[in-house]
């Protein structure tokens, strides 16, 4: 039998709260890389116990290695993209 969805009610209020919390967590990985890389391992520990072994999700779970690489790589400034881009 499928679960019932929950239908909730978002007003402009709370989807700007969400994100300035989310922006504001996301500031904070940017700033410590001791913390981004505890994250970064976390996530691939946890990752790790659920590698699929056969099925669709062989390809995905091959991205998200990739990704984890991309991410490890930047945050030990491995791929420099020269000066940021000033924003507007």
């Amino acid at each position: 039998m499928p679960r019932k969805s929950k239908k909730i009610e978002l007003d402009q209020k709370t989807i700007a709260e969400a994100v300035q919390k989310v922006g504001t967590r996301a500031g904070a990985y940017v700033r410590d890389p001791a913390k981004a890389k505890k994250l970064l391992t976390n996530a691939v520990r946890k990752a790790g116990d659920q590698m699929p072994t056969e099925g669709p999700l062989v390809d995905v779970w091959n991205y998200l290695q990739a990704l984890f690489r991309l991410l490890s790589g930047g945050s030990r400034r491995i791929y420099g993209l020269g000066e940021r881009p000033k924003r507007l």
